[in-house]
């Protein structure tokens, strides 16, 4: 056996093991606990219930009695999920099923921009990292905004070494669907577009139709008496940095590897930026 063919077993491997942990890791609390945790998860199942007993996305919120503008599509995934199933089995294991989901989409991301030793490190830091963790303990929608901020980022990055121009189209579907299920994903989405890549003209293509679709719906929204933007005012930077840290932690490690490949062979341009 080659020691190409080694290495590619070996990280195999490394690969299936950090998998499996973070598996564990994310349906342990699942499995134990009978009912989701936080108030939060309440309210997002609350509001799902909502839509699906009156069918409509514009729906009084369950704690202002205003209506609610929290964008639509998880609380729309959960009330189809919720027709399919008990709403609290459902509550309790789409954080898990959404996060492992997660870590195989950053998986090839990074893979497919820094490497397979980048995307190994920068899978791990994410699959142990316990603020990750600990949200797929709660029903609430960073699950598919971190998988669709990974999915944009990877189609994107297909889009710009060379693929066919439909992955461009689809980190124009996944940004919009980011926009319209959880805005702090949507602006992380923004700022990973622009510390990781350079071509504007096609960063502003795939962030159009999504900024356009925020604006759109907060108007209406508003139009209708809700009372807050989309973009709730009392994020703070607490929540910023330490909710996403180790998502920044996890993409940074990963570049940091690729810097020292290209120091250490003297190569040329990072792969993917462009």
């Amino acid at each position: 056996m080659s020691n190409e063919k080694k290495t590619i077993k070996k990280e195999a491997v490394i690969i299936a093991a950090i998998l499996l942990l973070s598996l564990f890791l994310r349906f342990y609390p699942a499995v134990t606990n009978e009912f989701p945790k936080g108030s939060d998860s309440y309210f997002h199942i609350r509001v799902a219930e909502e839509i699906e007993k009156n069918g409509s996305l514009f729906i009084n919120d369950p704690l202002t009695g205003t209506v609610n503008n929290y964008p639509p599509l998880f609380h729309v995934m959960l009330s189809v999920l919720f027709r399919l199933s008990d709403p609290f089995t459902v509550a309790r294991f789409i954080g898990p099923v959404l996060g492992f989901i997660s870590m195989v989409v950053l998986f090839f991301f990074v893979s497919s921009m820094f490497g397979r030793r980048a995307a190994i490190g920068s899978t791990f830091v994410y699959g142990i990292a316990v603020e990750i963790i600990n949200k797929a303990v709660f029903t609430i929608p960073e699950g598919i905004g971190f998988l669709l901020i990974f999915l944009t980022l990877y189609e994107f990055n297909k889009y710009l070494k060379g693929k066919k121009k439909v992955h461009s189209y689809i980190a124009v579907v996944t940004a919009t669907l980011t926009a319209l299920t959880h805005p702090l994903s949507f602006i992380m989405l923004v700022v990973f577009l622009f510390a990781f890549f350079t071509d504007l003209k096609k960063i502003i293509f795939v962030l159009i139709i999504p900024a356009l679709a925020s604006v759109v719906w907060i108007l209406y929204t508003n139009s209708l008496g809700a009372m807050t933007s989309i973009i709730p005012t009392s994020i703070s930077l607490n929540y910023v940095f330490f909710g996403f840290s180790p998502v920044f932690f996890a993409l940074g490690l990963g570049c940091m590897d690729t810097i020292d490949s290209r120091k250490k062979y003297n190569t040329g341009s990072f792969p993917g930026i462009g």
